[in-house]
C-alpha cells in the first residue's frame, strides 16, 4: 500500500481499480509468491476527496495486490509504475509531496499478521467479513478470541 499526498490536480472518482494486461497473470503472481508482471499488474486507488470536499488537501491510497510475505527490494519501482499509470489513465496531473509505502514486512511487524496479510490467513472468500470464524468459542462458555481474521474482525 502507498500513501500519498499529492498536490496539483487529480481526475478519479473515489474509487478505481485498474487492470492492465492479463488479470490472470497478476492473480497467478500471488498465488505463486512471486513478483508482479508490470504488464500485467492490476491495482486499487482510494481517493478521498472526491467525495469529500472538506478534506483540506488531495490524497491518495494505492493497493497493489502481491503474495503475502512477498518481500522485494524494487517495491519503490512498483510503486512508481502504478503512479504514472494512473496519472494517464486518468488525466491527472500533479506532484508527490509526501508518499509512505506499507508493505507486508510492516503489516506483519506492526500487527503481528502472518506474512504481512491485512485480511485473513488466506485471500479466499471463506476468509472474507460473515465467513470468518466467529469471536466467541462455540463450544467453551466465555471464550473469545482476539485478532483481525476474525468475525467482527
Amino acid at each position: 500500500m502507498a500513501y500519498l499526498g499529492v498536490e496539483g490536480e487529480v481526475k478519479a472518482p473515489h474509487h478505481t481499480i485498474v487492470i492492465n494486461g492479463n488479470w490472470k497473470v497478476h492473480f497467478d503472481s500471488i498465488s505463486q509468491g512471486k513478483e508482479p508482471d508490470p504488464q500485467n499488474m492490476s491495482y486499487y486507488v482510494s481517493y478521498r476527496k472526491a467525495t469529500d470536499d472538506s478534506l483540506k488537501g488531495d490524497d491518495l491510497v494505492f493497493l497493489i495486490p502481491v503474495s503475502p510475505g512477498l518481500l522485494f527490494p524494487q517495491y519503490q519501482n512498483f510503486v512508481d509504475l502504478v503512479v504514472k499509470d494512473f496519472m494517464v489513465k486518468t488525466g491527472s496531473k500533479f506532484q508527490v509531496k509526501f508518499q509512505r509505502v506499507y508493505r507486508s514486512i510492516n503489516f506483519e511487524e506492526d500487527y503481528n499478521s502472518y506474512k504481512g496479510t491485512a485480511f485473513g490467513i488466506s485471500h479466499t472468500l471463506d476468509q472474507t467479513g460473515p465467513f470468518r470464524l466467529p469471536m466467541r468459542n462455540r463450544k467453551i462458555p466465555n471464550l473469545f478470541y482476539v485478532a483481525n481474521t476474525l468475525n467482527p474482525g
